[in-house]
């Protein structure tokens, strides 16, 4: 269900961050700084959920 923007609660923004760092934190898990910054992908997803 998609909500409007004005029927979406505080709560829902928070759950929706949430859910962004904890995915961005499993793409990113088992990387160091230089094997995440050579993984193209993987950058675009995290700028993605950011």
């Amino acid at each position: 269900m998609i909500l409007k923007k004005e029927e979406r609660t505080f709560k829902i923004y928070l759950d929706d961050m949430i859910l962004a760092m904890n995915r961005i934190a499993e793409y990113i898990e088992n990387l160091d700084l230089n094997s995440f910054i050579n993984d193209y992908k993987t950058v675009d997803a995290v700028i993605r959920k950011l």
